[in-house]
């Protein structure tokens, strides 16, 4: 019998297996305490399709899917810094996305690009 491989952004999956992410290659997956970042590359784009098995290595498609407490947080980031930013502002204030960065930035007096 053949094994079908349904894909998930669920974290306790994709740490069981790496290759059932949604998005991309799992290349990493980093965790301190209640934040953990799913670094990846994204699969390969043409038009509207999405190439799944197909990835794309250049350093741009780096991506970082930020988790609390096992929790999606619904965006990618392009860098390792923006998520963690994103997932201790959002332990701070509750809010999501771009407000949750842009909070953090301003109490730690960072440039945002």
């Amino acid at each position: 019998m053949k094994e079908t491989c349904t894909r998930t952004v669920e974290l306790k999956l994709v740490q069981e297996r790496p290759s059932r992410y949604t998005w991309g290659k799992v290349t990493a997956i980093h965790t301190i305490g209640p934040y953990s970042i799913i670094e990846f590359q994204q699969w390969t784009v043409r038009g509207c399709t999405v190439n799944v098995g197909e990835t794309d290595f250049r350093p741009s498609a780096a991506r970082f899917d930020p988790y609390y407490n096992g929790k999606r947080m619904g965006a990618c980031w392009r860098t390792l810094e923006h998520a963690l930013l994103h997932l201790i502002s959002y332990r701070a204030t509750s809010s999501t996305g771009e407000q949750a960065v842009e909070f953090a930035a301003r109490v730690l007096n960072l440039r945002l690009p």
